[in-house]
């Protein structure tokens, strides 16, 4: 997989990673238009459907896509918060 240059091919891939075997898929409107990354990944944010201007997780997740391979992982939103509170905000 080549570097993942962009938000976009970033959001891309992880709607790719979650569709396969029948998964919950998030409706593409609820991806935030903003997102967070670093040196080494992109953070993938949706809209919550009772708030729809707070970021959330998916399925309480953080959903993260590595920068270098475009492998799609996800961790747990509290035992990353210093990564996600560490990240600078990026657009699509």
């Amino acid at each position: 997989m080549p570097r993942v240059e962009s938000y976009a091919q970033a959001v891309e891939l992880a709607y790719q990673s979650i569709t396969p075997d029948g998964a919950v898929t998030p409706d593409r409107n609820r991806v935030r238009d903003d997102g967070y990354e670093d040196d080494s990944d992109y953070l993938i944010c949706f809209k919550l459907s009772s708030t729809p201007d707070l970021d959330a997780p998916f399925d309480g997740q953080a959903i993260f896509v590595s920068k270098s391979t475009g492998e799609v992982h996800r961790e747990y939103h509290p035992l990353v918060i210093d990564k996600i509170n560490a990240m600078t905000p990026v657009h699509l």
